[in-house]
């Protein structure tokens, strides 16, 4: 665990978004209950529907996980449209809620009244859909939000670059991912990954 010591070395604290701060499955498994919910036309084929979208995703197959979805369930192409839709615009039923880690860390900078930015990869809509839900309750939200895909995806440094021109100074990126860690050793930042305790799909 990160302590405070370690946090005030820094100038800058910027955190990724999906499996840091947040459960990225959270938003996932409610976004897909919805488009089951939306195109399934009986009880039993949204959970069919339902249960192929997280099975697949819990299987790693995401890249293509909607084309196979409408190829397996016989849909037409035009309800792939529908799907990013709905995957970009969900409501999650209470909210999204802060990873233990990322709550722990959130105390440590509002005990010491440190500010901190967020950068992530990922449609700038659905980024902004999710960091719109999450429950900050009594901890400090970020004084910037950066959606690298309006510049260029992580691992490339260009994003951390909009945020070093507002801030500067030495630099700590706390993700979950090689691609953060590669983003972070291009931009010259420190990278800690953190290990969620919450990191099973049941």
């Amino acid at each position: 665990m990160l302590d405070a010591q370690f946090l005030e070395s820094f100038d800058q604290i910027i955190f990724d978004l999906d499996d840091t701060l947040i459960y990225e499955k959270d938003y996932l498994f409610a976004a897909y209950l919805n488009i089951a919910e939306t195109l399934g036309n009986s009880e039993e084929e949204v959970m069919n529907m339902y249960s192929y979208l997280r099975n697949n995703f819990v299987l790693g197959n995401r890249s293509r996980l909607f084309n196979d979805f409408i190829n397996e369930f016989g849909l037409p192409n035009s309800h792939l449209n529908i799907m990013i839709q709905l995957l970009r615009s969900v409501k999650i039923n209470g909210g999204l809620q802060i990873t233990v880690e990322g709550r722990q860390i959130l105390q440590i900078l509002k005990l010491k009244k440190r500010e901190y930015s967020i950068i992530t990869n990922g449609n700038p809509i659905q980024q902004a859909n999710k960091i719109n839900q999450i429950q900050w309750g009594e901890y400090p939200r970020p004084s910037l939000v950066v959606y690298a895909n309006e510049f260029e995806p992580k691992p490339s440094p260009i994003s951390f670059y909009m945020v070093q021109c507002n801030k500067g100074g030495k630099a700590l990126y706390v993700g979950d991912s090689e691609v953060d860690k590669e983003f972070a050793n291009n931009a010259g930042m420190f990278f800690i990954r953190l290990k969620l305790v919450k990191d099973s799909y049941n």
